[in-house]
């Protein structure tokens, strides 16, 4: 047998692979299942992790690295952490950060590998260490212990917040005794000599670090003195955040499908940027699309409005729509659903919530499980958006992006999506893909203007596939219209509505007053024609 047609067996073998995995979903029912056929496919795991290193770098905070493992067919695609033999973990670096611990106390620690294929390796061998104690303050010479017989305090550090932005970071933290605070930083654990101190004594410190780097780690030292010289310092390790991207396509709108006894009909309505080319329309029968080649491809233009003729009654359809640009480049995707009746020619359902059937579940990886709103983040011209309870406000004349961070979910097959409500009808949703960027680094999406001021209902679902779980958010945007930022055109209909407004209610004013003045003049007529007789 030669190489070509070995490679052609196995290129037909990883195909059956991804056409066998199936999700089938029952409208009544809460839970569905996957099957997935693995013919033809090798399936030996990747090497065993090895060099496994746990070093304890607070009270509450472990670091663990290991060497990289080599896959056998197929490319390592990360790893599992394992914390007293319970999975805690997947990430796709040698390095984790496990700061889930308690002072003073020993954990082992394990870890797997596996591939694009989720072939897992054997477990590493165990390594075991313990985490640092409580930081105690250290008393100067000569240092006074008592004032008026009162015994002074131990010292003590607490309530720590560390709030990294892109090329800065927020430190605050309080202590139970005025003290002034130092804090040391660098991109290893020496620290480099960088510091910066606190001007007076206090017991609740706010200081801020500049100049960093995006998307980059660095070590930490918060380090606090009281006026008898007693001393404590604490260490911590965070990384701050990307820059924020603004290039991103912004996906079609209000994309809809309606199911008729013979077809479905979708619209949607076209970004305005200049970049985008046309539309792209995938199709499944399964589940929705993940990308703009997971389904059969039915439309590909510039049109807002498509009719699929090829469906068979009584089938429920997925469909993703994404912008395309003229590079080439795709958007993350939006998403719609239709029921082919069979019978009658009325319309059978528009866009819902596309996981309504599915119940919320504490099943799911334990990553996904913590997810919190505040984890997302909301970008509208380059400006992070902060939210304030779950809600975010947003100009409503601007594109909008959403992002998570890549490593803040695990590898695994898994949907992220966003879904926003129409404030005029709750029961129309349309809901948009979060998609990892080239680099890795974000999950994220980009949506179109919503053009109205009003408040959308946001709901932020994450499926997990591999534990058949579904993790809900729910929150809300915020729009409103900024005058300034409409076009010319949309300022002069503004404009003329105003106008039109204005110039109703003066001729109402005068119509009122003219027919006073009739009325009057009417009034007096009759009265001088009494007189007359």
């Amino acid at each position: 047998m030669n190489k070509n047609l070995i490679n052609k067996i196995v290129i037909v073998s990883t195909v059956f692979l991804f056409i066998g995995s199936v999700i089938v979903f029952a409208a009544s029912s809460s839970t569905f299942t996957t099957s997935l056929t693995t013919t033809g496919v090798y399936s030996q795991p990747p090497t065993v992790p090895a060099d496994l290193d746990a070093i304890p770098m607070s009270p509450t905070q472990i670091d663990l690295s290991w060497s990289p493992s080599t896959g056998y067919m197929y490319g390592v695609d990360g790893y599992q952490v394992f914390r007293d033999s319970v999975f805690i973990a997947t990430t796709t670096s040698t390095l984790y950060i496990d700061n889930d611990v308690s002072p003073s106390t020993g954990y082992t620690y394990q870890v797997t590998a596996f591939d694009t294929m989720m072939n897992i390796s054997n477990l590493s061998l165990p390594v075991s260490t313990t985490t640092l104690s409580v930081p105690t303050y250290i008393p100067a010479a000569g240092n006074i212990v008592s004032s008026s017989g009162s015994t002074i305090a131990n010292l003590s550090l607490y309530n720590v917040s560390i709030e990294p932005g892109t090329n800065l970071a927020k430190i605050s933290f309080d202590t139970n005794v005025p003290t002034r605070a130092k804090l040391f930083w660098g991109l290893t654990s020496e620290l480099e000599s960088v510091s910066l101190s606190g001007l007076f004594y206090e017991n609740l410190h706010e200081l801020q670090i500049v100049g960093l780097t995006p998307d980059t780690k660095y070590y930490l030292r918060i380090q606090v003195a009281d006026i008898f010289g007693r001393s404590i310092y604490i260490d911590y390790i965070f990384n701050t955040t990307g820059l924020v991207s603004i290039q991103q396509l912004p996906n079609p709108s209000n994309f809809s499908a309606i199911g008729y006894s013979d077809h479905v009909g979708l619209s949607w309505v076209n970004p305005e940027d200049s970049r985008f080319a046309k539309v792209r329309i995938v199709r499944s029968e399964n589940f929705y699309p993940r990308d703009q080649y997971d389904g059969a491809p039915i439309y590909e233009g510039t049109a807002s409005k498509f009719t699929d003729n090829d469906v068979v009654a009584g089938k429920k359809y997925f469909y993703a729509i994404f912008s395309v640009g003229r590079e080439g480049s795709f958007s993350s995707g939006a998403l719609a659903q239709a029921d082919v009746s069979g019978a009658g020619g009325n319309a059978t359902n528009i866009n819902g919530n596309p996981f309504a059937t599915i119940q919320e579940s504490t099943q799911v990886d334990p990553m996904i499980n913590t997810l919190k709103f505040s984890d997302f983040i909301f970008i509208q011209d380059g400006k992070l958006l902060v939210p304030s309870q779950n809600t975010v406000a947003i100009s409503a004349g601007e594109n909008l992006t959403v992002k998570l961070a890549y490593d803040r979910v695990p590898e695994i097959l898994k949907n992220i999506v966003f879904a926003i409500s129409d404030p005029k009808d709750a029961s129309k949703v349309f809901t948009f893909l979060l998609r990892v960027n080239k680099d890795k680094t974000d999950f994220e999406a980009t949506i179109g203007p919503l053009k109205e001021s009003n408040t959308f209902g946001l709901n932020i679902m994450v499926l997990d596939f591999q534990n058949k779980g579904l993790k809900k958010l729910q929150g809300s945007l915020v729009a409103s219209v900024d005058m300034s930022e409409l076009t010319s055109g949309q300022r002069y209909d503004v404009v003329t509505v105003i106008f039109f407004f204005l110039l109703l209610i003066i001729l109402s004013i005068i119509l009122y007053f003219m027919k006073k003045l009739m009325g009057g003049k009417k009034s007096s007529e009759e009265s001088a024609e009494e007189r007359n007789k």
